[in-house]
Formats: C-alpha cells, structure tokens, sequence
C-alpha cells in the first residue's frame, strides 16, 4: 500500500491526497504497513508540511494492537513542530507514569499548551504512583489552567478521591503538616466524593492552623468549589465574596454551583458582575455554567444571546458542550426545528449525546417526524444501537401508530441489533 506522491501537485489534488495519507494510517492493520507509509510520507515530504497525517499515523504506531511506542517516538520527533493532540498521544501511550510526567515537562518547555486530554491521561498514570507531590503538582497545574470543572479532567480526578483521602488521613496521623496544595486536593475529592463533612473539617484545620494561607486563591478556591459541589451554596457564596483576589477558576465554580443547584438569578448576576468588574474574563466553562442555568430556567432568549456572545464579544470558539447546552434548551422550548438547524450549522459532526438530547426533546413534544431524523443520525454514528429503536417505538405507541410500531420491531429482529449496554433516554 503506497501512498501517492504528492510533488506537483494542484491544491485541491494535494488536500484530496493528504487526506488519503490519514485515511491510510488509520488503516493499517500492521506495524510493517505503518513503517511503510512512514517511509512515504517521508519521501513525500508531509511530515514537515501537514500534522493531520502525521497525527494519524503517530496514534497509530502509538495505541493500536499492534504498537510500537519506540517507533512512535521516531514519528514523533521527525516532526518539525509537535501539536498538543501529539504529545497527548505519546503520554496516553505511556506504560511508565514518570515517563508520561516527564513528556509532559517537555511539552511545557516547548510552550505547547496542556488541555483536557492532557490532564485526564497525566492523572490516570499518576493514580499508578505513589507519589503524592507528584500527583499534588499535578493537581495544581489543573487549577492553574482552569480545568479542574471540566469533565475529563473531574473522572480522572475522581478515580482516585477515596484513595487521596485516606492517604490525607495516614499523613496528618504520621504528624506530617498538609500545605495549601495538598490542601486543595483534600478539598476537590471531598467535592467529588461528596464528603461534605470531611470538606468542612479541612476548612476548620485551615483556620485553626493558618495553613495554605499564602496559596489564598488555589486554597480559597478549593474551598468555593467543595461548598458549591455539595450544596451548600450559601457558605459558598459566602466564601467568595470574601475572597481578596479571585480567579476565573473562582467565578466559574460558584457561578456553576449556583446554576446546578437551582439559582439561576443569582448564578446569572454573579456572570453579569464577572463583565462589569472586568478583572478577569469568562472563557469556555464560565459559558458552559451559564447555558446550563439558562436550561434549567428556560430562559431561551437569554440563553441563545449568551451563546453568540461567545464569538461575537469574546472571541471563543464555541466547542460540543456549548452547542449542547443550546440545543437542550431549544429542545426543552419545543422548538425542536431551530435545535435541528443548530446542530447542522456545527462545525463538526454531532455525536450521540447532542442527538440524544433532541430525540428526548422531541419524546416530550410529540414529534414523530423530527423523531425519526435524530433516529437514523444515531443509527449512522452506531449502527448496532437498540435504544434508540425503542425509543421511538415508545413514540408510535404513545401515537397509536401501531403499524409503525410493528414496522420498528421487525427491524430490530432482522438486523439483529443488540442493545448498547448503559445508553438511555430519559425525558426532562
């Protein structure tokens, strides 16, 4: 299987033959086949002029079956500028976690910022150590990039919370004195984990101890971020406003915990003084704090404002999350047609969740027709999943569109599908 040369080549020949190139690397089914197409992209001169098969190639010589990591670090270093998604392959392949850590310092030595990914595979392969200012590190770094709300990064996190707190426990029992950033990971797990009481009694050691003080944002923060996490909103609150500095990490968790837990005035007049005050500026999860609330409220017409914003005002590029938020409130309104246009206008292709909150949203209206549109872009992302079926199905039923009903179950019998283990479809 050799790739195409791609000297002299038109513009629109040159796309449509890189394109091949990633299409080949993600193809491979040896690692000969890999080193092969190595040797033409090398010939071809794309490892210097196009990271996308670059890429495609690097994640597979890194992470199929048939891997070779020592190879992979050939693809990698020949080239000329690595981008993130290329260190976050390398690390994620890594076995050895101080091998990972260690890449992970290079990347920041040669100013590549970390991001999501990063951090959900640095903290998978630190659970592997016991190395607590190690992982203590870490964790501040996540603070420090703003990161510690995102998703990936909080399941990373939370793989090991009961096994942070316990260790937090031997330590203050070993006589060992926690500073503020050991302090501030207590703080996260019992945010994760729902210990409330535990959080509170690291909030009692802060004070009685005066320790963490000079680490007052990371610590205060931690702090906010716990209360808010289990609930407790007004001593969150409270916490905040009497902060000296604050940083975005700081707003984005009380403006979320204000969202979660019902108060969405407040959560959206704490937003609006985050941009009269102007000391720090929203970014992607303040955006995503906000939309949620505006979900939870109905409130489309401030929703949708606030997603155009976004671009318009701040200059962020809305990612899934956002364009989920906004089809969730959409679909909650009933206005299932604009949701559908939404995720056509993305960027990118919608995955299984965006499409599964439309086909809830269009079980709570009744619409069959918008229905069975969501049903077969499901089918086409996963061909093999029964729910999606059943929903619908359900749909007819409610209708008394008996026919289609039979129509479905047949379906479903001739092609044999299996149900995806842990998919639902719940109406809000």
């Amino acid at each position: 299987m050799l790739a195409p040369k791609l000297q002299s080549r038109s513009p629109s020949s040159l796309l449509r033959s890189l394109s091949t190139l990633a299409l080949l690397a993600d193809k491979c089914t040896t690692l000969d086949q890999l080193k092969q197409l190595h040797a033409q992209m090398i010939v071809s001169a794309v490892v210097t002029s196009d990271p996308f098969p670059v890429s495609r190639l690097l994640s597979s010589c890194a992470l199929s079956p048939f891997a070779d990591l020592s190879h992979a670090s050939r693809v990698f270093h020949s080239a000329p500028h690595p981008n993130s998604f290329m260190w976050n392959t390398l690390i994620r392949a890594q076995a050895n976690a101080l091998q990972a850590l260690s890449l992970y310092l290079a990347m920041r030595r040669n100013r590549v910022l970390p991001g999501k990914h990063t951090f959900s595979f640095l903290l998978k392969a630190c659970s592997k150590l016991c190395n607590l200012p190690a992982c203590k590190q870490l964790h501040v770094h996540v603070m420090k990039f703003g990161l510690a709300s995102d998703l990936h990064v909080a399941n990373a996190l939370n793989f090991r919370s009961n096994e942070a707190l316990k260790l937090f426990n031997e330590m203050v029992g070993a006589g060992f004195e926690p500073g503020g950033a050991t302090l501030a990971s207590v703080l996260s797990a019992c945010a994760r984990s729902g210990y409330l009481e535990f959080g509170e009694m690291i909030h009692g050691f802060v004070k009685v101890r005066g320790v963490g003080l000079g680490e007052g944002v990371i610590l205060g923060t931690a702090l906010v971020y716990m209360y808010a996490k289990n609930g407790e909103i007004v001593k969150a609150r409270r916490l905040f406003d009497e902060m000296p500095e604050r940083n975005v990490v700081t707003w984005n968790a009380m403006i979320c915990g204000l969202g979660a837990h019902g108060h969405v005035e407040d959560a959206l007049g704490l937003f609006e003084k985050m941009k009269r005050e102007q000391v720090v500026c929203p970014n992607g999860v303040t955006f995503v704090g906000v939309l949620s609330a505006c979900c939870h409220a109905g409130l489309i017409d401030v929703g949708r404002e606030i997603f155009r914003s976004m671009k318009l005002v701040y200059g962020i590029e809305p990612k899934i999350e956002h364009y989920g938020c906004l089809v969730d409130l959409l679909g909650r309104a009933g206005r299932l047609l604009e949701a559908e246009e939404v995720v056509k206008g993305m960027p990118w292709k919608a995955d299984v969740v965006i499409f599964g909150a439309l086909l809830a949203a269009s079980k709570s209206s009744g619409n069959n027709e918008v229905a069975v549109r969501v049903v077969k872009e499901i089918i086409a992302l996963e061909p093999q999943n029964h729910g999606v079926h059943v929903a619908l199905s359900n749909m007819y039923a409610e209708a008394g569109q008996w026919q289609e009903v039979l129509r479905l179950r047949k379906t479903v019998k001739k092609e044999k599908l299996k149900k995806v283990p842990g998919w639902s479809l719940i109406a809000t």
